[in-house]
């Protein structure tokens, strides 16, 4: 991980990341693995009443990793999986921007001589219209509704080694996620 890291890896502030996929060796390799978590084992939301029960919250993730020869010293592969299977009751407090909120923001953007932009007034329809009535203020819904975060994603990598100056890789990274995300008390949007 570099911070403030140079020019060649872009011009976004905060840091990098830099990876190195394994290649697989003469011999076969690989691990498995899984993590859970579970509401029994977590603490109340503060946005709940201390007689209210735990709101679900379960988190499963498990993966692989194997590697070896396809031709001893000179081609390999290795291949990774994981998935995610993610579902979060939680309670979210959300600002939707009500029709009386972006009202009173073209008062404003008039008041300085600034057009709205048609784009971005559209954009806005984004939230169904039952969802906009609020008013004019910041957190404007609690969202309690279902939110499940699934991922399945993999990596294949191939090597072949010519001799010990000359090599060719290939590698193929796939990642699937469909969600569904809670935007108000009874409205969900899936993402892909």
């Amino acid at each position: 991980m570099q911070s403030n890291a140079s020019a060649e890896v872009g011009r976004n502030g905060g840091s990098s990341v830099n990876l190195v996929i394994k290649s697989g060796t003469n011999t076969l390799h690989g691990s498995l693995y899984y993590f859970n978590r579970n509401e029994a084992l977590a603490s109340r939301s503060p946005f709940q009443s201390a007689t209210s029960p735990k709101q679900v919250i379960r988190n499963n993730q498990f993966g692989f990793s194997v590697g070896g020869p396809v031709a001893k010293n000179q081609t390999f592969y290795f291949i990774n999986g994981e998935s995610q299977l993610s579902i979060a009751n939680n309670s979210l407090l959300d600002t939707i921007p009500s029709d009386a909120w972006v009202t009173q923001a073209k008062s404003v953007l008039a008041t300085y001589g600034v057009q709205v932009n048609p784009v971005s007034l559209n954009l806005l329809t984004i939230w169904p219209a039952a969802t906009r009535t609020g008013p004019a203020t910041t957190t404007t819904t609690s969202a309690t509704a279902r939110n499940d975060y699934n991922s399945f994603n993999g990596i294949i990598k191939i090597d072949h080694r010519f001799n010990e100056k000359h090599s060719v890789s290939a590698r193929y990274f796939g990642g699937p996620a469909p969600r569904t995300a809670d935007v108000g008390s009874h409205i969900a949007i899936s993402f892909r």
